[in-house]
């Protein structure tokens, strides 16, 4: 799942913590100096964008979950992210969707907010909260990001939500000591809002000498997106879920002119725009802790804001 695109048209807006480039936006119609790129789910899957899938039912979905709870009581895999789709019409479609990115940005102050535009992929925006690769030179810098809960909950993260953090925080961090990366550095998890939930993530921190596309290559997919171990998870998915999940759960970059700085995000909490109906994707981690209730619960509160932006913008 390896060969990024180029992006003809990408604007961008950075995390309010997270300033990237030395700016907050970039419009790459306007800004030179800028390649952006994408990468899909599947690198191989190039056909049927131009086409809404239909939602994925309740019933599908809590299907799914049970499937991959089998597959974890066997011991195939020890986490699987099952997502779903969900159309949402548009009662007045603009002419683009700049009120949906500029929604997005109010809501999501925390998040990678993009839209890009692509002659086959087409028209997505997104808000995602989690960085796949930031390189400066050979400093690296990538995020550990699982476990999801409404901002309004109290108390302590529950061991379900802490053990999937878990798992992905030491998938990295393992993959990264056998590739070659030095002065590992890995923060303790905490709370990271993004819009009306929250995630545990931890930083992780790293010297890297190589390319960044051989290193993308490995960290590409993580278990926050598909599952550990990865080959597995991934044919799981494969098997199981009734959609194409398109640029969802792929990534989405941009590097410098001179080379010296480049940065990508996970394509998450994210829609195709076709102009009047928007095709929004979520997921959520399964593992031995899971419940076919509770993940469809957390899909659901993570599309409600996403849902909620596309009706009344």
């Amino acid at each position: 799942m390896n060969s990024s695109v180029v992006i003809p048209f990408l604007r961008c807006r950075f995390p309010a913590s997270h300033r990237v480039f030395g700016r907050e936006e970039v419009d790459t119609r306007t800004d030179a100096g800028f390649s952006a790129v994408i990468q899909p789910w599947n690198a191989t899957d190039t056909h049927g964008f131009d086409a809404v899938q239909g939602s994925t039912s309740e019933a599908d979905y809590m299907a799914y979950v049970q499937a991959a709870l089998g597959q974890i009581r066997q011991g195939a895999v020890k986490k699987v992210v099952m997502s779903r789709v969900l159309d949402v019409p548009v009662a007045e479609a603009p002419e683009d969707p700049q009120r949906i990115y500029a929604a997005l940005s109010d809501r999501f102050p925390e998040a990678f907010v993009f839209w890009l535009t692509h002659p086959v992929y087409g028209t997505w925006l997104g808000a995602s909260p989690e960085v796949l690769l930031h390189r400066q030179g050979h400093q690296c810098a990538t995020v550990a990001l699982a476990g999801t809960r409404p901002v309004s909950t109290r108390g302590p993260w529950s061991e379900k939500l802490c053990d999937e953090q878990h798992v992905v925080t030491e998938y990295i961090a393992e993959l990264l000591h056998r590739c070659g990366a030095s002065a590992i550095m890995v923060s303790a998890p905490e709370p990271w809002r993004a819009g009306n939930i929250e995630h545990l993530r931890s930083e992780i921190n790293f010297k890297w000498t190589g390319s960044a596309g051989a290193l993308l290559a490995h960290l590409h997919p993580t278990p926050a997106v598909c599952g550990a171990p990865a080959t597995e998870a991934a044919a799981l998915i494969g098997r199981l879920e009734r959609h194409r999940r398109k640029l969802y759960t792929g990534y989405c970059g941009l590097v410098s002119q001179e080379g010296n700085e480049e940065i990508y995000f996970v394509n998450l909490r994210c829609m195709q725009w076709f102009g009047n109906m928007a095709e929004l994707f979520a997921g959520g981690g399964i593992n031995s802790g899971s419940t076919a209730e509770e993940e469809w619960v957390e899909t659901e509160n993570k599309l409600q804001l996403l849902r909620q932006i596309v009706a009344q913008h």
